[in-house]
């Protein structure tokens, strides 16, 4: 039976905020199980035994996921595993009253991968292992490898590295509803109560 709202008209936006949520929550289920059983050896142009007559997809999600775990790291290198999580993120926000300011900041979550993906590029000589299981072209994907040639590293490593932390954390604040001022009230309120204890 459909919900109405006090006027007695039915609450159209409400449905589709749900609709909206399960869609979002089904792919990052999908974008997630991707990535983390990602195997190269999956596609056909990467061979990792060239003496296996039988290629194995060991992907949960298929040949499909493969192909999207693929894409992802190929494009936004490890900065992919935050997709999804945003994406769930997102997904829950269209159930929980806590979470519906999210809506409105949808920009920072890019802002956060963005500067995750510029970040894992400009320190990627410490993340080459990484970069090599994931098959990326930089541990910060296309994306981030691109950003940083032509845009952050005009501010040469240590400008483009005090960026990346001031977003960062200007997104963190935003994202998580939280400010620095409350954090330190609460560390100083803290402070009396844990010197009772030790003493």
């Amino acid at each position: 039976m459909p919900r109405k709202d006090s006027d007695g008209s039915e609450s159209k936006g409400h449905g589709m905020n749900d609709v909206i949520g399960i869609v979002l929550i089904g792919v990052a289920a999908l974008f997630l199980l991707s990535l983390f059983s990602n195997h190269p050896g999956d596609l056909p142009f990467i061979k990792e035994d060239k003496d296996a007559t039988e290629r194995v997809i060991h992907n949960w999600i298929g040949p499909v996921g493969a192909y999207l775990a693929f894409a992802l790291f190929f494009v936004f290198g490890a900065a992919a595993y935050l997709v999804p999580c945003f994406l769930l993120l997102y997904g829950m926000a269209q159930f929980m009253t806590s979470l519906e300011f999210l809506n409105r900041r949808w920009g920072w979550a890019v802002a956060m991968v963005v500067i995750s993906m510029g970040m894992f590029d400009l320190h990627g000589s410490a993340m080459e292992s990484l970069r090599s299981h994931i098959n990326a072209p930089s541990a910060g994907g296309l994306l981030g490898m691109t950003l940083n040639r032509y845009l952050f590293l005009q501010l040469g490593p240590v400008g483009a590295t005090i960026t990346f932390l001031i977003i960062y954390l200007i997104g963190m604040l935003y994202l998580t509803n939280y400010s620095f001022k409350e954090l330190i009230a609460a560390l100083r309120e803290m402070k009396p109560s844990f010197a009772g204890a030790t003493s």
